[in-house]
């Protein structure tokens, strides 16, 4: 593999991981409140509201060359083309995984279920026989059934070997870099005196936190 179509691979899933950058992020309900001084600064035409304090900027990311060349030595033998296919797959399928929801929220879903069914339903169980009343139940419960694994996400776990590796290596290494290269470089901008001593990077990755 030539060293020169292995690093547009790399900008290439680089850029994708910078357009895509907000997909990653979290969206908590927060209230945002300025400082006075802010404030001041903004009204008084001294600051433009879009270059506030809370603005992080980053400079152009780029895959460290010792990363880039570690990879390109491991790959230097495999089938390329057909690697990238396949990590192009894998990474569309971890783009839309969701985690397994925990058993109080398969609870509550199929309660909501169940109500929603109930309230769309113009039978009323109370004036029927008992063994109509069991009839109508048991085809409530089919209909409950059918549409809480139509809402739940069917999530199954990955089997990673060493080919699967390749492929997240190839098809997540570049983004994930490009995301924690944001996130570290706000905490340096946000608190300049923090010196962490370790790192535990908890994940399914390539280690990729500790490039």
């Amino acid at each position: 593999m030539e060293g020169k179509y292995f690093q547009i691979i790399l900008k290439r899933n680089l850029f994708l991981a910078l357009r895509e950058f907000r997909k990653y992020a979290t969206k908590p309900s927060l209230s945002a409140v300025l400082e006075n001084n802010v404030v001041q600064s903004i009204e008084n035409s001294t600051m433009k509201p879009k270059g506030h304090p809370g603005i992080m900027k980053t400079k152009p990311l780029k895959i460290p060359s010792t990363i880039e060349n570690s990879i390109q030595h491991l790959l230097q033998d495999k089938p390329i083309k057909s690697l990238l296919e396949e990590a192009a797959t894998l990474a569309r399928h971890l783009h839309g995984r969701h985690p397994p929801k925990e058993e109080h929220e398969l609870k509550i879903l199929s309660s909501k279920v169940e109500q929603d069914i109930d309230s769309r339903s113009k039978i009323d169980i109370s004036v029927l026989s008992e063994e109509s009343r069991k009839h109508v139940l048991k085809i409530k419960q089919k209909q409950v059934r059918r549409r809480f694994h139509e809402c739940v996400y069917h999530w199954k776990p990955i089997p990673y070997n060493h080919h699967k590796g390749l492929l997240y290596l190839l098809g997540r290494s570049a983004a994930e870099f490009a995301v924690l290269l944001k996130i570290f470089s706000e905490m340096k901008q946000r608190l300049p005196n923090l010196a962490p001593r370790t790192i535990f990077d908890f994940g399914s990755g390539v280690g990729t936190t500790t490039w």
